[in-house]
């Protein structure tokens, strides 16, 4: 039988550096354990969403009695005034004039002959193509029978 000879110094240096790496496996396979049971709980677990967080004097229940109460007390009173209705067309602004505009004669789809033209609807929509701006004119012509 052939036996080696191993001195006491280095069996002492194998036997710390195995404690160290023992030591930091278990550390690493603790913190993946946790990991796991953190994302467990977020995938099968209740939403936070769902279930209310009790003891959180940071967060305000949606429906505390005592915040309601406090709510009807704060009560603000505004001067009545009338209040004037704009119409459609004052709505929107007026796109700008330096645009080009490009203009689109919408026909009716029935013949038109006998017919009055009694007026037109105009629609501007701000278009867009690549480095270029234009606004486009939808002219409708309107029309009623002419007896």
């Amino acid at each position: 039988m052939m036996f080696a000879v191993v001195s006491n110094e280095t069996e002492h240096i194998d036997n710390q550096t195995l404690v160290a790496k023992v030591s930091c496996l278990e550390t690493t396979v603790s913190q993946q354990k946790e990991r796991i049971k953190w994302l467990e709980k977020q995938l099968f677990g209740q939403k936070a969403e769902r279930i209310p967080i009790k003891g959180d004097a940071n967060q305000a229940s949606l429906f505390d009695d005592a915040a309601i109460e406090e709510s009807k007390v704060e009560s603000v009173t505004v001067p009545a005034h009338k209040r004037k209705k704009r119409k459609k067309e004052e709505n929107r602004q007026p796109l700008p004039a330096h645009l080009e505009r490009v203009e689109e004669y919408i026909k009716p789809d029935f013949d038109t002959t006998g017919m009055v033209k009694i007026g037109e609807e105009r629609t501007e929509i701000l278009e867009r193509e690549p480095a270029k701006l234009y606004v486009r004119v939808l002219i409708r012509s309107k029309y009623a029978d002419g007896e």
